[in-house]
């Protein structure tokens, strides 16, 4: 409970530091994630289109980058997002829009948060998924905020 007021507490402040800044939109599919993608040789095919809309272009890379946290990674590899940087460098280096790099990493924590919190109790207790998912969350929100976010 200590981590989880103090996460809140630095998420509140860091806040303040997006007042007046515009982020760019983009077509967003609305929930990017591995089980909506189809992926061949030298491309991908994406499904699902039900939630898609105008939105902030981060969104979508949200939803994609917070599966990371059930890949193994050393301490010095996780960013101040949570994420390992290995896998956000290679997701930005063919994405075509510009992207704040820290309104991303306060965006990446925060998904990274509401995960974490979303597990109850009763669903900790009864899934092993969910206990191997709480941990991982638990481990990269530890690294994520000791770290100033990417940008600052």
């Amino acid at each position: 409970m200590n981590s989880l007021k103090r996460y809140i507490s630095i998420m509140q402040k860091d806040l303040s530091r997006f007042d007046h800044r515009q982020g760019t939109t983009a077509l967003s599919h609305g929930d990017f994630h591995g089980g909506n993608l189809i992926l061949a040789q030298g491309c991908s095919y994406g499904l699902d289109f039900t939630e898609t809309d105008t939105k902030l272009a981060v969104y979508d890379i949200v939803d994609f980058l917070k599966m990371d946290i059930f890949a193994t990674a050393q301490p010095d590899h996780i960013g101040p997002d949570g994420i390992r940087t290995s896998s956000r460098e290679m997701f930005l280096k063919t994405y075509r829009h510009p992207v704040d790099a820290e309104l991303l990493s306060y965006c990446l924590r925060g998904r990274l948060l509401i995960e974490w919190v979303k597990i109850s109790c009763d669903a900790y207790n009864s899934s092993a998924f969910q206990r191997k998912k709480f941990s991982a969350l638990q481990d990269r929100l530890s690294k994520a905020f000791t770290q100033p976010l990417q940008g600052s």
